[in-house]
């Protein structure tokens, strides 16, 4: 049962190990921050040239950029507790670029991105993003406010 667990463990730690998000977030008048999460649930599988993604999902809660204030209004915004995921609900692509369905407190919209293929386990997914598109608007604390558009960059595991 011990090796049982322990290589349960080990398979765990190689399929996550790699899999992580960042968001990217400028603001005004200056200065940007990162949100990061390694914990993505999900996978992108291969059949021929088409690469496929359904239900990539990302806890809400998990996203941290290192200032706890930060994360919180972060969380709020995101409309955390109530919505615990930002899902990428379904996406196809070929030769680098593909169209996405992304759900973000349960408003979903259609996201272009590019991506490439690491190695044979993972590939890196980018793609940019209007906060309009998902119904905010400016959003500031203290004069500081965050600009629209918000770059992201994804590796998740491929099968």
């Amino acid at each position: 049962m011990f090796k049982l667990l322990t290589g349960l463990v080990f398979f765990t730690t190689l399929v996550f190990a790699n899999t992580n998000v960042e968001v990217s977030v400028e603001l005004s008048p200056a200065g940007s921050f990162q949100l990061k999460s390694n914990k993505i649930k999900g996978i992108v599988s291969k059949k021929g040239d088409t690469y496929t993604a359904k239900d990539i999902k990302v806890a809400i809660k998990l996203l941290s950029s290192d200032i706890e204030l930060r994360d919180k209004h972060v969380r709020e915004k995101l409309g955390y507790p109530k919505t615990k995921f930002v899902i990428l609900e379904k996406a196809i692509a070929k030769q680098g670029k593909g169209k996405a369905l992304l759900n973000v407190r349960g408003i979903k919209e259609k996201i272009d991105f590019t991506f490439k293929e690491i190695d044979k386990r993972w590939v890196e997914v980018n793609f940019s993003l209007s906060l309009k598109q998902f119904k905010y608007e400016k959003i500031s604390y203290m004069g500081i406010s965050v600009d629209d558009k918000i770059k992201v960059k994804a590796v998740l595991p491929l099968k």
